[in-house]
């Protein structure tokens, strides 16, 4: 009479037996090496030629970091299948590299190509590292895994890929706008120049040699920072006037007319403002002015050397 054995005994895997054993646990890591192959080969091959550089470097923006994103939200193989992450990581890259534009902006050398280039390879290992982490984790809680009762109807794979685009849009979106929001770079300082009723416009147009106009020169300084600096007023890179020592404290605000002297006549002259910093070499605001300067006896109206005057 046969007798039964204890491997006999155990049930099968099966679908029908509600339970899945330990070895189909295992998960699929390949995906992941892949990705982060392409981000890193995305910065190596840079200066390498096109036929190399483009497609890499395309790949590492526009795919890389949305898969890397959408495997660390949704680790799982039974959340998403591979068709739909790869479709997921070319929508969301986009939307991960906007949430990392205010950060790009304020490392030297703002939004260059290299920048962004730079931080999605960052950002994109990661978001591998975070997916990595938790499906090591998923893997150890799935050995034994109750199947659902056939009775229950899962919810179509095409509504579920377009649950998880919508949710993680918005949470990326929702980022963004908290960044943008909340952590606002202060605005830089201003230098205008004004006209006799305080606007941007009206300017004096012509003038009579010998004679000078008044310019009202208006300095907002940033909140970040206070600031010195001095005025200079060149006509054929000669100053013709200087205003010097101007300190300005944090969210300061400093106005004062500045007359030009006007001895060269010749017509639509111009004349450069320029705002410079102790130390710059370079100008930190210019304004130019252009005007017409005649000589006296060609001064019809006397009123062509005053700054209220129009064209």
């Amino acid at each position: 009479m046969a007798r039964s054995t204890p491997a006999d005994s155990q049930p099968a895997s099966s679908p029908d037996s509600g339970l899945i054993g330990a070895g189909s646990s295992k998960r699929e890591w390949r995906d992941l090496v892949v990705v982060g192959v392409i981000a890193l080969l995305g910065i190596v091959l840079s200066g390498a030629p096109k036929p190399f550089s483009i497609p890499f470097g395309l790949l590492s923006i526009i795919l890389a970091p949305g898969y890397a994103f959408a495997a660390a939200a949704l680790p799982a193989d039974d959340d998403i299948d591979w068709i739909s992450r790869l479709g997921l990581g070319l929508g969301l890259s986009f939307a991960v590299i906007a949430a990392l534009a205010p950060m790009i902006d304020r490392i030297p050398g703002g939004l260059t190509f290299g920048n962004i280039r730079a931080v999605t390879a960052i950002a994109t290992l990661a978001f591998l590292v975070l997916a990595g982490i938790r499906r090591g984790l998923g893997a150890k809680s799935a050995t034994i895994i109750t199947q659902s009762a056939p009775s229950l109807s899962r919810t179509p794979r095409a509504i579920r890929f377009t649950q998880a685009i919508v949710i993680v849009n918005l949470v990326i979106a929702g980022i963004g706008y908290a960044t943008t929001i909340f952590d606002q770079p202060p605005a830089p300082t201003a230098f205008h120049a004004l006209g006799p009723g305080g606007q941007i416009a009206e300017y004096p147009r012509r003038s009579v040699s010998g004679q000078s106009v008044e310019v009202q020169l208006a300095i907002e300084q940033s909140i970040a920072a206070a600031g010195t600096y001095r005025i200079v007023v060149r006509q054929d890179d000669t100053d013709v006037a200087t205003r010097e020592d101007l300190a300005i404290a944090r969210g300061g605000v400093w106005s004062e007319p500045i007359r030009i002297p006007t001895d060269v006549v010749g017509q639509d002259l111009e004349f450069t403002i320029a705002l410079l910093r102790p130390g710059d070499e370079q100008p930190y605001r210019i304004l130019r002015l252009w005007m017409d300067v005649v000589r006296p006896d060609q001064a019809i109206d006397p009123r062509l050397a005053s700054p209220s005057a129009r064209p």
